[in-house]
């Protein structure tokens, strides 16, 4: 795509807001996000925006001028930013994306009530508050700059290393912003050390009920990890370890009001229903 090209893709986009429409798709079509328009987004009738194969700027990715806005929707998009915020959005789904591989991108959107966080590339996002959030699927599936050869929970020892000490954040990434949800799929498919170093200042998850887990969790000769999240989980009704399972698919995509799982039939899966003490 030619710069003539970007240039009417952008005018279209700030054609369509002129005349208020309240839900905005783009997919430019091309193998390389495409720069969009660097100019803060502002609507008062946009409801629901969904992007694809865009690449995204800081002034654009604050949509604290729509209001109405509740629906987020990013797939294969690169995020040029420090912060993706929102005062109103209900729904965030980021799928096959690009992140910072210099910096933590900041998720602050208070207002979540559900999050889909699937496959992304480079530094892991650092999930803000969300004190509203119902559910949540959060899948690492890609080698990103949060994996070393050399340690499974980013401390190798080695002070020129990148993944462990390139970035000093002593902090949780991912788990504290999760810590108000009541239904959490939590999948680590690539040996990541985000979930395991986040579990140093595990927050207690005070409102869940349901917790799906892949093998990660389950070392063999080695429950820790396992051990640590259920003991911070007091109200934990039902637990689901899906060992050695093939990939997990999202059915109906981001609308569903909760995450449904498609699970293959001779799956090594299973399910513990604990009680409230």
């Amino acid at each position: 795509m030619d710069i003539e090209d970007t240039a009417r893709v952008n005018l279209w986009f700030r054609h369509a807001l002129l005349h208020k429409a309240q839900f905005l798709q783009l997919d430019v079509g091309y193998y390389r996000p495409v720069l969009i328009d660097e100019m803060s987004l502002v609507s008062r009738h946009l409801t629901r925006l969904q992007l694809k194969n865009i690449r995204l700027k800081d002034s654009f990715l604050d949509f604290s001028s729509c209001p109405a806005l509740e629906h987020l929707v990013f797939e294969s998009c690169k995020f040029d930013c420090a912060k993706i915020s929102s005062s109103s959005a209900k729904r965030l789904s980021i799928t096959k994306s690009y992140f910072s591989k210099t910096s933590r991108v900041r998720i602050a959107i208070p207002s979540l009530v559900s999050l889909q966080l699937d496959g992304f590339y480079d530094r892991t996002p650092v999930l803000e508050t969300m004190p509203l959030l119902v559910d949540a699927f959060v899948r690492v599936l890609y080698c990103s700059k949060d994996f070393c050869s050399q340690s499974d929970s980013g401390d190798c020892g080695r002070e020129n290393c990148q993944p462990c000490y390139g970035i000093k954040d002593n902090n949780c990434v991912l788990l504290e912003g999760l810590s108000e949800a009541k239904t959490l799929v939590l999948i680590n498919k690539f040996g990541s050390f985000i979930f395991k170093r986040d579990l140093k200042w595990c927050p207690t998850f005070t409102k869940l009920k349901t917790l799906l887990l892949n093998e990660y969790w389950c070392v063999p000769d080695d429950f820790s990890l396992l051990a640590c999240i259920l003991q911070h989980a007091p109200v934990l009704e039902n637990l689901i370890l899906q060992i050695f399972s093939k990939e997990i698919e999202i059915l109906e995509g981001y609308d569903n009001d909760q995450y449904k799982v498609e699970e293959d039939k001779d799956e090594d899966s299973y399910e513990d229903e604990e009680e409230n003490a």
